[in-house]
C-alpha cells in the first residue's frame, strides 16, 4: 500500500516515512535509511525527522542523530513527544544524565506530556538518579492535583443540575480496578473486511502522527475526522462495543443515562509498532474510559511477529488473547490491566477506540477533560458542533 501511495505521489512524506519504518522492521537498514532521507526532504513537519533520528539512535549513531533531533525541535519546539525522545537520546549515552533529565522535565512537566512511559528501557541508566526521581514525583503530583480539580469542578456543577450530573452517573458505573480485573475480554473475528482495513490504514497514513521509539501513534478523532470520513466503519465499531457490553458484561459497562445519553468517543488512535515496540507495563489500564476496542490491521506471522495482546489476570498469570487475522478485534473493560509483548519483526498496525462518559473529544490528543476539551470550545466558537450538546452546555452555564 505504501509503495502505491509513493508511486502516485513520490514526495508524499508520510508514505515515504511509513515505508522506511516497514523496511527497518524487516532488517533492511540501508534501504530504510535511503527512504528516511527522502521522507525529510522538504518536509515542514517534525514527524519524519523524529522517525529518522530514532532510526539513527537505534543504530547508536548519536552524532548523526543529534542534528536531526535539533531540526525536529526547531520545527516544533512545543512538541512534548519530540522532547521525550530527545531525553531518551541522551539517556542512552554515558555522561549525559543532566541533559536527559533536562529534556525529561521539558516533556513531562513544562509541555505536560499526557502519557509518559516511566518504564522505558532507555531510562535504566538514569532511573535511580535524584533528578529522574524528582521529575517523576513532580509529574505525579501535578496529575493528581489536576484530576482532583477536575472531579471537584464536576461535582460542584452537578449540584446545580448541570449536564455533568449525567457524566458523574456514568463515571460512577465504571467498575473499580479490582472488579475490572475479573471481567472477560470479548473477541470478534473478522470485524473488518480487507477493504475496510485498507480504508482505515489509508486514513491513518494521511494524518500527522506522534512518533515514539519503535512506535507511532496517530489521533484520528480530531474534529471527528474518522467519524466523518469512515462513517460506515465507525458504526461497526460502536456496535461492536455495545455487543460486547451485552454479551460479556451484562450491559453494565456502557449504560445509557436518560439525561446524558450514551458514552461517547474519547479517542480513536492508529498505532504502528515496529521491531522492539511494545506496551510493556503489565498493570497498564485506560484510566477514565469505560470500554476499549482494539482492531488488528496487519496479519500475525505474515506482516509481523511477536506483539501479543495480554491481560494480567486475578491469579497473577499473563493471558494472551490471540487475534489471528487482520480485521479481528477484541473489546475489553478499559480498567482491566493489559499490555502488548514486544514486536520482534515487521510492522504491527492496530486501531484503538475508547468510549467514556465525557463529551466527544475533538482534539488531537487523548482527552483528559471529560467536560471541557479545549478543541471543543474552539469548534463551538467557529460554529461547529451539530449534536446540540454545545448549546445545552452554554445554556447551563448561562443559567
Amino acid at each position: 500500500m505504501h509503495q502505491k501511495a509513493i508511486k502516485a505521489e513520490p514526495t508524499h512524506h508520510g508514505a515515504l516515512g511509513d515505508w522506511a519504518e516497514f523496511l527497518n522492521g524487516e532488517g533492511e537498514a540501508e534501504e530504510a535509511e535511503a527512504m528516511y532521507k527522502r521522507s525529510i526532504a522538504g518536509c515542514t513537519t517534525n514527524t519524519q525527522y523524529v522517525n529518522y533520528a530514532l532510526f539513527l539512535m537505534e543504530q547508536e549513531r548519536y552524532e548523526d542523530a543529534e542534528p536531526i533531533f535539533k531540526k525536529a525541535l526547531e520545527i516544533d519546539p512545543l512538541d512534548a513527544s519530540t522532547a521525550y525522545n530527545y531525553c531518551c537520546f541522551f539517556a542512552r549515552q554515558e555522561g549525559c544524565t543532566a541533559e536527559a533529565v533536562k529534556w525529561l522535565r521539558k516533556a513531562a512537566i513544562e509541555l505536560k506530556m499526557e502519557e509518559v512511559d516511566w518504564d522505558e528501557d532507555d531510562f535504566d541508566a538514569i532511573r535511580e538518579t535524584e533528578g529522574f526521581q524528582k521529575v517523576v514525583a513532580e509529574h505525579k503530583a501535578a496529575e493528581d492535583a489536576a484530576a482532583k480539580a477536575r472531579l471537584k469542578a464536576m461535582r460542584e456543577m452537578a449540584q446545580f443540575g448541570s449536564p455533568f450530573a449525567g457524566v458523574l452517573k456514568l463515571l460512577d458505573t465504571a467498575p473499580a480496578l479490582e472488579e475490572a480485573q475479573q471481567t472477560v475480554v470479548h473477541i470478534i473475528k473478522g470485524l473488518l473486511s480487507g477493504d475496510e482495513v485498507a480504508e482505515v490504514k489509508a486514513l491513518g497514513n494521511k494524518v500527522e502522527c506522534t512518533p515514539h521509539a519503535n512506535h507511532t501513534k496517530t489521533f484520528l478523532h480530531q474534529r471527528e475526522r474518522f467519524q466523518k470520513e469512515l462513517p460506515h466503519i465507525f458504526q461497526k465499531l460502536k456496535a461492536a462495543c455495545h455487543s460486547a457490553n451485552e454479551a460479556s458484561w451484562a450491559g453494565k459497562i456502557l449504560p445509557k443515562d436518560a439525561e446524558w445519553g450514551e458514552p461517547r468517543v474519547r479517542c480513536i488512535e492508529y498505532h504502528d509498532y515496529s521491531a522492539g515496540g511494545s506496551l510493556n507495563d503489565k498493570e497498564h489500564f485506560d484510566e477514565g474510559s469505560l470500554c476499549t476496542l482494539d482492531i488488528l490491521l496487519s496479519s500475525p506471522g505474515k506482516d509481523f511477529e511477536g506483539g501479543a495482546f495480554q491481560t494480567l489476570e486475578v491469579d497473577g498469570t499473563m493471558k494472551e488473547w490471540p487475534m489471528a487475522e487482520s480485521g479481528d478485534a477484541i473489546v475489553f473493560v478499559s480498567h482491566k490491566y493489559h499490555s502488548v509483548s514486544p514486536v520482534t519483526k515487521g510492522l504491527r498496525n492496530v486501531l484503538i477506540m475508547e468510549l467514556w462518559a465525557g463529551h466527544t473529544c475533538y482534539q488531537d490528543h487523548r482527552c483528559l477533560a471529560p467536560y471541557d476539551c479545549e478543541e471543543r470550545t474552539r469548534v463551538k466558537e467557529e460554529g461547529g458542533g451539530d449534536d446540540g450538546e454545545f448549546l445545552q452546555l452554554d445554556n447551563e452555564f448561562k443559567a
